[in-house]
């Protein structure tokens, strides 16, 4: 639902009228994603065979032992896709605003550095920094985060193909800029 989200909110920003915007499929609009970043598409595939369960996602939540059948989502390596998976959605969300609110994030990016607002943060509101807003589109560390979850599954074909993902997002830009 999150990259259906993140696909939606690339299709919609263009339009101008709310009929427009109320009119279009967040499944439908996976498609024009996919068309600005190589691993959207292969990323749905991958969260819908885990989604609706078929079979290959099925298997990998399962372990049977001396007739006892239990579930894997305690693991950790369950939990080390969980994190990659995080980490590539997130760097998919960042580059899609990026990219469509390119000229909103330079306004502010390039405006004079200020000051957290201590009352906004204890209001629950919180007023990140200039530099805290510039560092989000340094990707690094997302990429060193799952470079280093790769290192500990290398045989972990999910793992590897998410991280393997998060690398190649973080280090070639979009299709069209």
């Amino acid at each position: 639902m999150i990259l259906e989200q993140i696909a939606w909110a690339n299709s919609v920003d263009p339009l101008e009228d709310f009929e427009s915007v109320q009119k279009t499929s967040a499944t439908k609009s996976i498609g024009p994603l996919k068309d600005k970043f190589d691993g959207a598409g292969r990323l749905y595939g991958w969260l819908s065979v885990h989604t609706h369960w078929a079979y290959e996602g099925h298997v990998k939540a399962m372990h049977l032992e001396d007739g006892v059948t239990s579930s894997l989502f305690a693991t950790s390596k369950f939990k080390a896709c969980s994190l990659a998976l995080t980490a590539l959605i997130l760097v998919l969300a960042i580059k899609v605003f990026s990219s469509i609110r390119r000229s909103e994030i330079e306004t502010v990016l390039n405006s004079p550095e200020k000051k957290l607002d201590v009352e906004a943060i204890l209001d629950g509101k919180l007023t990140p920094s200039i530099a805290e807003l510039r560092s989000l589109s340094n990707l690094s560390s997302l990429s060193s985060l799952t470079k280093e979850l790769a290192s500990h599954y290398p045989e972990d074909e999910d793992i590897l193909d998410l991280s393997e993902n998060v690398i190649r997002e973080c280090t070639e830009g979009n299709k069209h800029g």
